[in-house]
């Protein structure tokens, strides 16, 4: 196998991971939803449930968020500028891998954003 093939098995090997995850992820989430519902009509049918708690089961009360949207929203873009800007400088050069340039600078900008928008207590 020449280096080019070995470079083309790993990265198609990383993207088949990633989506395994992230089907997996999902799947787990249908079947706790699937089962939620399950235990929802047949605690209907046995009549345990007063309608106010059959309300908060359906309709669960919004989470207060930690205020690290941004934060976390520039890691992961980041991140992904830095994953996009090395598989595009291995397959195409360094020309290419600039396009991650504009991913990477995003998220710091998101980074920053957080950092000095943060209200001072």
């Amino acid at each position: 196998m020449s280096d080019n093939e070995v470079i083309g098995l790993i990265m198609t090997l990383m993207v088949a991971c990633s989506v395994l995850i992230v089907l997996i992820v999902n799947l787990f989430n249908y079947f706790n939803s699937k089962n939620k519902f399950r235990l929802l009509s047949d605690a209907l049918d046995s009549s345990q449930l007063s309608p106010d708690v059959i309300d908060r089961l359906v309709n669960p009360a919004p989470r207060k968020g930690s205020g690290n949207g941004l934060l976390n929203a520039g890691l992961i873009l980041a991140g992904f500028g830095v994953g996009l800007g090395i598989l595009l400088w291995v397959e195409a050069g360094f020309s290419h891998a600039c396009v991650g340039c504009l991913f990477i600078f995003t998220g710091v900008g998101m980074l920053a954003s957080h950092y000095l928008g943060k209200k001072k207590s």
